[in-house]
């Protein structure tokens, strides 16, 4: 497998294992952290702990809309454990927390 192959295969393993670091992913792909990092970011342009983050948020943002789940719960499942960090980070993405944000089901969720 080439350098790029492994890359995309790592962005392509982040989608459905998002429970997983990139530096987890980069020693699966046979690669520093640092060159993994960059690389990707080259590639990509975010880093792989920017896109886990986004990847995260969008899902979060699905199961609010789409699921009905509590915001604890969503936040749960996509893999943050600290609420108040959750929400923190979601109002950055989204401009407006959680929990308006099933009601307001105006925006349009990036599919990263």
């Amino acid at each position: 497998m080439g350098f790029c192959d492994r890359i995309y295969f790592s962005r392509l393993f982040f989608r459905s294992h998002m429970g997983v670091s990139p530096s987890e992913l980069s020693a699966m792909c046979e690669i520093t952290p640092k060159h993994f990092r960059n690389q990707f970011k080259k590639l990509y342009g975010t880093t792989p702990t920017q896109y886990v983050i986004d990847l995260r948020l969008n899902k979060a943002a699905e199961l609010l809309i789409e699921g009905g789940f509590s915001v604890g719960e969503a936040a749960e499942m996509v893999g943050f454990s600290d609420i108040y960090y959750f929400s923190k980070l979601f109002k950055k993405r989204f401009l407006c927390v959680p929990s308006e944000f099933a009601s307001k089901n105006v925006y349009k969720i990036d599919r990263a």
